[in-house]
């Protein structure tokens, strides 16, 4: 993500060496976002740039990126909502990977049908995705 009038929507297509020239902004190592972008840049044979800010703050990572030319990580759904407000623009450059989903529950839940339901439909979707198609997990 990009602030909107961000040098870089001028160019008619980009490469890992355009966003490159720009200060990166990034989630702290070990976050769900930061570890997909690191996969992302490892699937493209990339390295993390060498100009980064470190920070897990939402308000300070969208100063940032309205106020400089830096480059931002958000998740889909956020990009697209920050893209809906014109608050920001999503960076034309496909990143390979997947994110992550996290669930809770409580452990006297698991028995529950609807908890069972979700989670036996979250272990099949995740055998497809792996090629382990009707093995259990």
């Amino acid at each position: 993500m990009a602030r909107p009038r961000h040098p870089l929507f001028g160019k008619p297509t980009l490469d890992w060496d355009d966003l490159f020239a720009y200060r990166w902004l990034v989630w702290p190592k070990g976050t769900p976002i930061r570890d997909s972008f690191d996969d992302a840049l490892a699937s493209a044979g990339r390295n993390l740039p060498g100009l980064v800010v470190e920070s897990n703050s939402v308000t300070l990572n969208l100063t940032l990126l309205n106020n400089s030319d830096m480059i931002g990580l958000a998740s889909y759904r956020a990009a697209m909502r920050f893209a809906h407000l014109n608050a920001m623009r999503i960076v034309p450059l496909r990143l390979a990977g997947f994110g992550t989903v996290t669930m809770y529950w409580r452990e006297d839940a698991a028995g529950r049908v609807a908890v069972a339901g979700m989670l036996s439909c979250l272990r099949e979707v995740v055998a497809e995705q792996s090629g382990r198609k009707g093995e259990k997990s």
